[in-house]
């Protein structure tokens, strides 16, 4: 599998802080820290309730600790397995000698952005009327726009190459295990039992690569209706439930969660090992917001931005511990 190491490529070191003038800090400036605190508020609200991807591979340890603005590459290596060790009585019996191999995977880190602007005017009059405060919607649909943007390039990538390198997501990674749902063994979700069946063949697919779990599984939006439906009329339970009692990890299984994204296309589904051979996130900033002023100071320009890129990997043999089905519906 993957052996990963630690390599950032640390271009420049930005302190984001000073991109964010307050009044009684910075000469001139227009906003006062009870003024950000709002803005991050909303910026954080909005985050939380649409990073939803982001936030599971978070709990499985999968996104890794911010690196600064300078981070434009994220390196790993990838690493090819030694022979089998020898079992033998003689003590001086010589094993067959072998070397690792390494090749660097060089992964862009892209800045995801969306812009807004205040006038001063409008500034100064939620300042003077402290009831109505400062108008946050712009801040909301642009950190909206940006975590929407950051769950698309996980799970789809992104159609950015630098020096060569390309961000792959979980349903266009190289080597990933792909087919039809019929051919993962289950067919259209619109029959009972078919979700079910789609999913246990996801997971045999990459346990014969070498990949036992534990399981992340997202689902296209027009199939996470289907999981409500029963799987029989006799046993009163839904393709949800059938599929959290045999496969979830509380009853000894490998899925640890299934879960609905709008990024994924319609008819699809896609399933992959959360661990860190087979994905995570490099990150270089969060999500924050930044200010600067034009205008003579009668325009604050904001842009809510984060930096960061999901790696998703393959082993030096080409094993890929991502299943991606299509077609089931």
């Amino acid at each position: 599998m993957n052996a990963e190491f630690a390599t950032i490529e640390l271009v420049s070191q930005l302190d984001i802080n000073k991109m964010r003038p307050i009044a009684g800090f910075h000469a001139n400036a227009l906003l006062r820290q009870d003024d950000w605190r709002t803005i991050d508020d909303a910026v954080v609200k909005v985050a939380r309730q649409n990073l939803s991807v982001l936030d599971d591979l978070a709990r499985f340890g999968l996104v890794r600790p911010p690196a600064g603005l300078g981070l434009m590459f994220s390196s790993y290596e990838q690493q090819s397995e030694l022979t089998t060790a020898n079992v033998d009585m003689a003590a001086d019996t010589r094993a067959e000698m072998s070397n690792l191999n390494h090749t660097t995977i060089n992964i862009p880190v892209p800045i995801i952005h969306k812009e807004f602007s205040l006038n001063a005017r409008v500034l100064m009059n939620s300042r003077m009327n402290r009831m109505e405060g400062l108008d946050v919607s712009h801040a909301e649909s642009s950190a909206r726009r940006v975590a929407e943007a950051i769950e698309d390039m996980i799970i789809n990538g992104v159609s950015l190459t630098v020096n060569g390198s390309t961000i792959q997501g979980l349903t266009n990674a190289t080597n990933r295990v792909t087919d039809t749902a019929t051919n993962f063994g289950g067919g259209a979700w619109s029959t009972a039992g078919n979700a079910y069946k789609t999913i246990n063949g996801m997971i045999a697919g990459i346990e014969n690569k070498g990949f036992y779990g534990p399981y992340g599984v997202y689902v296209a939006n027009n199939l996470w209706s289907k999981l409500r439906n029963l799987i029989s009329t006799e046993s009163g339970k839904s393709e949800m439930a059938a599929l959290m009692e045999n496969l979830g990890l509380a009853t000894g299984g490998q899925v640890a969660y299934v879960k609905p994204s709008r990024s994924l296309a319609a008819g699809t589904a896609v399933l992959f090992q959360l661990t860190s051979d087979v994905i995570d996130i490099a990150t270089g900033v969060g999500m924050t917001t930044v200010q600067w002023e034009e205008q003579g100071r009668l325009t604050s320009n904001f842009r809510v931005m984060a930096a960061m890129a999901p790696r998703v990997k393959y082993d030096a043999s080409s094993n890929c511990g991502v299943a991606h089905a299509t077609g089931a519906l």
